[in-house]
């Protein structure tokens, strides 16, 4: 027998106990939690929610991508799309010359903001609302942005405000000129804010105050009071001359009347004694002694008519008896 050392095939060691497996394992959780992400991500970014007073401007890496109405949407999950909501039927409304509440105006005026310069050169203190809506989302969030679209607003009021106060007298400002300065700084300010493209329109500005300043208020008051005085004197001075005059009037075509009616009888009377004239004087031409006996007795008749008269008689005695009559 050979005393060779019996061999045989190789023995292979078994690999280390977890190595393998190990890995595989990372990686399967690693997509797990990859998927688990993704999908959170898109339940809270993919899925949005339009009210139905809202539009919504999606983003897509940074730019605008499309517009959406109200309703329910899907959208790419972030950061590949994210969505802006802005309410385009909130009428929205702006101070101009004073301050809101304390916090809750954001871009509050200083003190000479409230103060305009008339043509005249007297100084005012103004207060205006500014109402006001947003027409294009996309240009309002990225020409504008919700944080500055106030600012803006006041300010574009501010400068047609002083334009237009400047050609005014302080006393049409007063009274007269409310509704002119209120259109004037609607049409203003919404063609300024066309010009930058700013997505907004204005509804209306409505003064609210227009006063003179403190340190001579009580003067402007007397001023106004004077005015309303003399206002007032006016018209109960028209109010009189209206109630006259109909008076005056109605008296004067009555004393009118009264004189064509008077004419009218006076000449009817001229007329028919001409006409009785003139047929007497032919009946006089055709027999003279009648015509003359009977105007006697026709002049003598009227006479008598208006005098008291005495008539003698006698009696069966021959005694006269004197009769009186009227």
């Amino acid at each position: 027998m050979s005393d060779a050392p019996i061999t045989g095939p190789p023995v292979q060691k078994a690999p280390a106990p977890g190595t393998p497996g190990k890995g595989k394992g990372f990686l399967f959780l690693v997509v797990i939690l990859v998927v688990l992400l993704l999908a959170v991500d898109f339940l809270f970014t993919g899925i949005c929610t339009i009210n139905q007073d809202e539009q919504g401007v999606v983003q897509r890496f940074g730019g605008v991508h499309r517009r959406l109405g109200p309703g329910i949407h899907f959208i790419l999950p972030w950061p590949i799309e994210r969505i802006e909501k802005v309410n385009t039927a909130e009428t929205r409304k702006m101070p101009v010359g004073f301050r809101l509440a304390v916090g809750v105006d954001p871009t509050p005026p200083g003190p000479a903001e409230s103060e305009w310069l008339t043509g005249d050169t007297n100084v005012i203190d103004i207060a205006m609302w500014i109402h006001y809506v947003i027409r294009d989302p996309e240009l309002y969030l990225f020409n504008v942005g919700p944080g500055e679209a106030d600012f803006l607003i006041r300010k574009c009021a501010e400068s047609v405000l002083t334009r237009k106060i400047a050609t005014m007298h302080v006393d049409d400002v007063f009274t007269i000129g409310k509704l002119e300065i209120e259109e004037a700084t609607r049409k203003g300010a919404q063609t300024l804010l066309d010009g930058i493209g700013a997505g907004i329109t204005i509804l209306s500005a409505n003064l609210r105050e227009v006063s003179p300043p403190m340190e001579v208020k009580e003067a402007f008051n007397d001023v106004s009071r004077a005015k309303a005085d003399m206002e007032r004197l006016i018209k109960e001075a028209d109010g009189y001359v209206n109630e006259i005059i109909p008076d005056a009037k109605a008296v004067a075509n009555d004393t009118v009347q009264k004189a064509r009616i008077y004419e009218s009888r006076v000449l009817n009377e001229a007329k028919g004694r001409a006409e009785r004239f003139t047929i007497l004087q032919a009946e006089y031409a055709l027999s003279r002694e009648i015509t003359r006996q009977r105007l006697f007795l026709d002049t003598i008749e009227k006479a008598m008519q208006k005098t008291d008269k005495i008539v003698v008689t006698l009696d069966e005695n021959g005694k006269a008896v004197v009769h009186l009559l009227r």
